[in-house]
């Protein structure tokens, strides 16, 4: 695990990316591993909700310690699954929270919030 954690360390400094940008990324890395987990559970496995409710929790808080450091690597795919993370744990004031941001994420960036992460270029059209 230290090396994995050396590792991000290390591709995130030579990006150049600052020190709260380089967490905020790897507490969404590990809130959207933990919230594919707790769905797979559900999907998968048919987990019961209290088996999956652990991981929500989890998911939803390392998302939070994410946009505490840096609202900046959400994209809208990431602000809907922290959203939802926080809705299981009926954590409703951060889920409102995420659908506040996720309204002026939605604002500036128009073609995503149209498009998806894929953007227009990816259309099945002519």
């Amino acid at each position: 695990m230290k090396k994995f954690g050396l590792a991000l360390f290390a591709i995130f400094a030579v990006a150049g990316c600052s020190k709260p940008t380089w967490v905020a990324k790897i507490y969404v890395v590990k809130a959207e591993n933990t919230a594919s987990k707790a769905h797979a559970m559900r999907v998968d496995k048919g987990a019961p909700y209290e088996k999956r409710l652990k991981l929500y929790r989890e998911a939803c808080s390392n998302f939070l310690k994410a946009y505490e450091y840096d609202p900046g690597v959400f994209t809208l795919y990431r602000i809907e699954t922290a959203t939802d993370s926080c809705l299981r744990v009926e954590d409703f004031s951060h889920a409102n929270m995420f659908r506040d941001f996720e309204e002026k994420y939605a604002q500036a960036h128009p073609n995503e919030t149209k498009y998806g992460d894929a953007g227009p270029w990816m259309t099945l059209e002519g």
